[in-house]
């Protein structure tokens, strides 16, 4: 698991959540996001969408082993 988190915005009467990484804003700027979501649960599957693909990602492939003869 990554350092994600889901984060509630309440603006007007009206919540909306992010899906955010725990990087700092003021030393990460441009830090990514996901959201708004209308509902947590869209937001929960964004950040296990999210967690997925950095796994994947960080995961070497098999097909990007060189070749043996």
């Amino acid at each position: 698991m990554t350092d994600l988190r889901i984060v509630e915005h309440e603006q007007d009467d009206t919540v909306t959540y992010f899906v955010t990484t725990d990087l700092n804003p003021d030393d990460f700027p441009g830090a990514p996001s996901l959201g708004p979501f209308d509902t947590r649960a869209e937001a929960e599957q964004a950040l296990k969408d999210w967690d997925q693909e950095l796994i994947d990602d960080a995961t070497p492939d098999d097909d990007a082993a060189p070749a043996t003869a």
